[in-house]
């Protein structure tokens, strides 16, 4: 153990983080709402195009349990949605934040320091085109600063339905790595027995039942996200979709962008009454892989119908999210509500539990 370079690198990461990303550091940023970190982008529209979550519950060993959807991020989406540099802050954040609340809940349920996690990368639908300079800019990033500033933090990880090029570049790469986190590392096909390995590792009450396990999330382990998915070809030539009722005054964002080439935009409001529908946005261009946002206000009572046209319908993908104001604001609340609670969380530390309100009052 050299003692003189572990008090470097103690000093470099105090330094990093008093100044990463900006003067408030890390630990601020830890606090901040999802929404405000990704520019105005709620953990739903997220999770569309990066699906991961803290699970609630803890492995064997008491250490709280992540999983993310490895194989189907789309890097190209989030480079426009919400931007490469905010993702990473979002990253550091998750860590210094979200993270650390597991943890600290972990250690006071164990009676015993946690440090560190237990993590499930789900590779399957992974292919080439996840390999891309976006994909190599994030995780590269994340990566050196994982390595620099929150080493040991993986107590196990698991990688599960590698596909063979994974696999093969993997038994290349690892000879790069230390051999104490490739000794933490598990890599499992989709033909391995990835299931049971998990479960010796994870309670089967601790694991989502899509993974082999018995706990029963709401919406499953991967809820529907509000942005949804449309491939255009064969008999889908247009979009066309009607939001009703709108009272009137009522305002509904519309928030898309396609890949594969551009299309035009409009959106129509039907009356209450039945009488003729009349244009309210007319034939907006957009381009392809850029993100269109248009929010519209209903002039009365009725319906709000959006049209969708592709200049050629092969090849197109559009992702689209129409909301309502209120659900966009409730969205926003939401995201500030998880910060404070993740902030009171921090602040009371290991013997927080001993401090909520219940328990000073048992105490009394």
């Amino acid at each position: 153990f050299d003692v003189d370079a572990a008090a470097e690198m103690l000093a470099a990461v105090l330094e990093w983080r008093r100044g990463y990303p900006d003067s408030a550091g890390a630990r601020a940023l830890g606090l901040r709402p999802v929404v405000d970190i990704l520019g105005g982008v709620t953990a739903d529209e997220l999770q569309a195009y990066y699906a991961s979550r803290y699970l609630g519950t803890t492995d064997r060993g008491g250490r709280p349990v992540y999983i993310e959807r490895t194989g189907i991020v789309d890097p190209d989406s989030l480079a426009i949605v919400c931007g490469i540099p905010a993702l990473v802050h979002l990253h550091v954040a998750q860590l210094e934040g979200e993270q650390q609340m597991r943890l600290l809940r972990a250690t006071r349920a164990a009676g015993r320091p946690i440090v560190d996690m237990c993590t499930i990368l789900d590779l399957e639908g992974m292919s080439m085109s996840l390999v891309n300079g976006n994909t190599r800019d994030y995780f590269g990033q994340i990566s050196r600063i994982d390595s620099d500033n929150y080493p040991e933090t993986a107590g196990k990880l698991f990688i599960i339905n590698a596909p063979s090029v994974f696999s093969f570049a993997w038994r290349i790469a690892k000879g790069m790595v230390d051999a104490r986190t490739v000794g933490k590392i598990r890599i499992m096909s989709a033909s391995d027995p990835w299931r049971e390995a998990l479960l010796e590792a994870i309670p089967p009450e601790s694991l989502p039942v899509e993974y082999g396990g018995t706990l029963e999330l709401e919406g499953g382990c991967w809820p529907a996200s509000k942005t949804r998915q449309v491939e255009f070809g064969g008999k889908i030539k247009e979009l066309c979709e009607e939001l009703a009722p709108v009272a009137e005054g009522e305002r509904v964002r519309y928030k898309f962008h396609s890949k594969g080439g551009g299309m035009t935009f409009d959106v129509a409001f039907v009356p209450a009454d039945g009488g003729a529908a009349r244009p309210l946005v007319k034939a907006v261009k957009c381009d392809k892989m850029v993100v269109c946002e248009h929010w519209v206000a209903a002039p009365a009572a009725g319906a709000l119908r959006a049209t969708w046209k592709p200049s050629r319908a092969s090849g197109r993908v559009l992702f689209v999210r129409v909301e309502r104001e209120a659900e966009v604001e409730a969205a926003r609340a939401a995201s500030a509500e998880t910060a404070a609670i993740i902030a009171a969380e921090l602040a009371a530390g290991v013997d927080g539990a001993a401090r909520t309100p219940a328990a000073e009052a048992a105490k009394a």
